[in-house]
């Protein structure tokens, strides 16, 4: 065999090595890839299924202080502290929670109040709501008022003018 073709099997050769080699290094790298794919998404779903726990005992403290909230409110006239009598005070709920014709049961010079009975000690339980501030506003401007509303109801038109029928006692019912 010449040395020329010897040179050329023994470069093949370390060819073939070098190659191998890359190629294991490769699949190494896949490998070690892989791997770290493979973590970071267990990683992911791992803080996923965190964040949803965290949310649902965030939601689930959140409503235990709306009914808490709500139970508090309306307890509010039974304490001891409670600035208006019982009587005077009537539960609407929505955007507020009662109004008080404070003085109406004494037969008293009448105030209007309109009621928001804050429970919470969170940092947003103090503060009013958007329609709080809106009827706040109104209040305080003085655009309050007085109304009367008789409904166009043609039934009661019709009741009103029957006459006055008695019940004859000697007719037995049946």
């Amino acid at each position: 065999m010449s040395a020329a073709a010897t040179a050329l099997i023994i470069v093949g050769v370390l060819g073939a090595i070098i190659v191998l080699v890359l190629l294991g290094k490769l699949a190494d790298k896949d490998r070690t890839h892989d791997e770290e794919k493979r973590r970071m998404q267990e990683r992911f779903a791992a803080d996923i299924e965190e964040a949803r726990l965290r949310a649902r005992q965030e939601a689930g403290r959140g409503s235990r202080a709306v009914h808490l909230g709500r139970i508090g409110e309306q307890i509010a006239p039974l304490l001891p502290d409670f600035p208006y009598q019982l009587k005077d005070v009537q539960w609407v709920g929505g955007a507020i929670d009662a109004i008080v014709w404070d003085g109406l049961a004494e037969g008293r010079n009448l105030e209007i109040v309109f009621l928001d009975v804050k429970t919470g000690r969170g940092s947003l339980s103090g503060q009013l709501t958007d329609a709080q501030k809106l009827i706040q506003q109104a209040v305080a401007e003085k655009r309050v008022r007085f109304d009367v509303y008789r409904p166009a109801f043609p039934a009661l038109d019709v009741m009103q003018e029957l006459p006055e029928t008695t019940i004859d006692p000697g007719i037995e019912a049946h």
